[in-house]
């Protein structure tokens, strides 16, 4: 196989959540997050945090890692990134081992004995750490045993100086990133470590959250304080100027990579994608990923042969799956989306959350009423314990609605209502419309 076709097949497999074909757009995130990091203790205030929060497929975890990487190259912050989509460790060493990762990025402690990338399914931290053991260690030496219970354990080994008179006072700045950070459990390592870093106020420690529409309530029923209102980012759709140059980075890196040229309308392509895309950073890695299906498949790869209504109509029928993805995820019923995405649209676009979940009662004691739908109705209660908050939270996680700062219940996905559309009238073609056989 050729490196060109190496090249296809890497990015013909390549999913969009931390590395998408191109990272466009998200200036003011990135320029709120660089001037966030900037005033972390001790110089700013307690709680150096930010939350990026939003619905599946908007690019927070794409964000969140070029923000790290930014912070990173251009201002010199030690990184190490949690991901707790991964977290299989339950031993609460695995806290211990994190703060002393931790401790020799700030402290910048002398090369240990047995330097090594500290990395397991819960982190991964790239640098050299000092053994750690039983014990607590007075001053901070080459191979020292270290054992660090708690961040305030790191604060005093960090402060402390040695008998010689010399300490290793924090000299660098680390950002903490925190990924999926909707799945943190109560009473876990990382809820406690995650409070302690966010509440702390002598380390330079700035900590980067990304997570879904229900991340808040993550935090709450894991007693970590949430940011501050006004540290909550919420990615919105890119534009369609930023859409197209997305697509045409992808192309161009395809043409330097040794794809023929030949596609006289390469704009053109990049225009209509990002036109049937919504802006929606998930859908344009749908249909540029087709592209480069299409590529790789050819003996002699080029943009003249693309077949741009098999690339539109393969990327459509992705992006359903995608939609079929979110719906299933949500355990709701279709007909309780359509009526909740009929009520937002009603409303200008947005309404309340009290509002939502009336929506969400109304419409399942409709189903219950009527004989052809009760079993869907049956189930669904089954599975929230009959309970409607649960179930608005779920359609939160799943991407299906998204909230706003204020609360409100709004649609992320303007297609989405299309489809929720269609996938309506199949099902009143098969039951019968839900208004209709209801039992009085």
């Amino acid at each position: 196989m050729s490196d060109l076709h190496k090249y296809l097949r890497r990015m013909a497999d390549s999913t969009n959540r931390e590395k998408p074909y191109a990272f466009v757009g998200r200036e003011e995130e990135l320029d709120f997050i660089r001037r966030g990091a900037a005033l972390i203790p001790p110089e700013g205030g307690v709680g150096g945090t930010t939350l990026i929060m939003g619905p599946p497929g908007t690019g927070k975890t794409a964000l969140m890692e070029k923000a790290v990487e930014k912070l990173q190259t251009a201002n010199g912050y030690q990184t190490a990134v949690i991901r707790m989509g991964r977290l299989k460790d339950k031993n609460w060493d695995v806290e211990r081992n994190f703060l002393q990762a931790v401790a020799a990025k700030l402290g910048g402690f002398p090369e240990p004995i047995q330097p090594e990338q500290f990395k397991t399914s819960s982190f991964d931290v790239n640098l050299g750490i000092p053994s750690f053991g039983g014990g607590r260690s007075q001053s901070v030496q080459q191979g020292t045993l270290l054992r660090l219970d708690h961040v305030n354990d790191l604060i005093g080994l960090l402060s402390k100086k040695g008998q010689d008179g010399e300490g290793f006072q924090p000299f660098n700045r680390v950002v903490v990133a925190v990924d999926e950070i909707q799945n943190l459990q109560p009473n876990s390592w990382a809820a406690n470590l995650l409070e302690q870093l966010h509440t702390q106020s002598a380390l330079p420690i700035y900590v980067l959250c990304a997570g879904l529409g229900n991340s808040l309530d993550a935090l709450d029923r894991a007693e970590v304080s949430r940011p501050a209102t006004n540290h909550i980012l919420r990615p919105q759709r890119l534009t369609i100027d930023q859409s197209e140059k997305s697509v045409l980075v992808a192309l161009d890196d395809a043409l330097d990579q040794g794809v023929g040229r030949g596609f006289s309308q390469q704009e053109n392509l990049a225009t209509l994608i990002a036109d049937v895309s919504d802006g929606w950073p998930a859908h344009l890695h749908t249909y540029t990923k087709v592209i480069f299906k299409q590529l790789f498949a050819m003996p002699e790869p080029s943009l003249a042969l693309l077949d741009v209504d098999k690339v539109i109509a393969e990327g459509n029928r992705d992006r359903k799956e995608y939609y079929d993805i979110r719906i299933k995820s949500s355990k709701t019923p279709v007909p309780v989306i359509k009526a909740l995405f009929d009520r937002i649209s009603k409303h200008g676009g947005s309404m309340s959350m009290d509002a939502a979940l009336n929506t969400i009662g109304k419409t399942g004691r409709a189903m219950a009423k009527n004989p052809a739908y009760r079993d869907k109705e049956k189930e669904w209660k089954e599975h929230f314990n009959n309970n409607i908050g649960k179930c608005y939270e779920n359609l939160l996680r799943s991407g299906v609605i998204s909230q706003e700062l204020n609360e409100d219940t709004t649609i992320p996905i303007p297609t989405l209502t299309g489809y929720i559309e269609g996938r309506n009238r199949q099902l009143v073609q098969e039951l019968g419309p839900l208004g209709e056989g209801m039992e009085k």
